[in-house]
């Protein structure tokens, strides 16, 4: 029975054992701080550069996750493109391929995790978000949704 630790020894042990999980813990989070800092410091630089650049109400700042595209409205002829692939799509969904070509060319400023990229490359990785692009772009060309009209 002797070779069995005490209640003293295993109440210490469990005890080092949990202070150094949380330590770890810790650390992990403070690294994640860090992390969202200078990713938040990329994105408010870009942002400040393209709204000197365009104006503030001219660009439309998209988050997805901690991810950032840029949005400035384009040329009435995209509109007018995309406006005509939504009236041939009628009911069904309006094709990716039209919905990229109208939200590619507004693209001023994309990044991952605080990291410039491509819109190809933000799209393999949030390939979801290419609708809600396609909302907050139309939002700059003026369309009102039905939630915006009953306010």
């Amino acid at each position: 029975m002797a070779d069995q630790p005490t209640i003293e020894e295993r109440l210490a042990a469990a005890r080092a054992k949990r202070e150094a999980a949380e330590a770890r813990r810790e650390g992990l989070r403070k690294l994640a701080d860090l992390e969202e800092e200078e990713r938040e410091a990329v994105y408010q630089t870009a942002l400040a550069e393209l709204e000197e650049k365009h104006g503030a109400t001219k660009i439309r700042a998209v988050r997805v996750g901690p991810n950032l595209i840029v949005l400035k409205r384009g040329l009435e002829v995209l509109w007018k493109k995309f406006q005509s692939a939504a009236e041939r799509a009628g009911k069904n969904p309006i094709p990716n391929k039209a919905v990229e070509d109208f939200v590619s060319p507004c693209v001023v400023f994309s990044a991952l995790n605080g990291r410039e990229v491509s819109l190809s490359e933000f799209l393999e990785e949030q390939p979801g978000s290419l609708s809600g692009l396609a909302t907050e772009l139309a939002d700059l060309y003026g369309l009102k949704t039905k939630e915006d009209e009953g306010k």
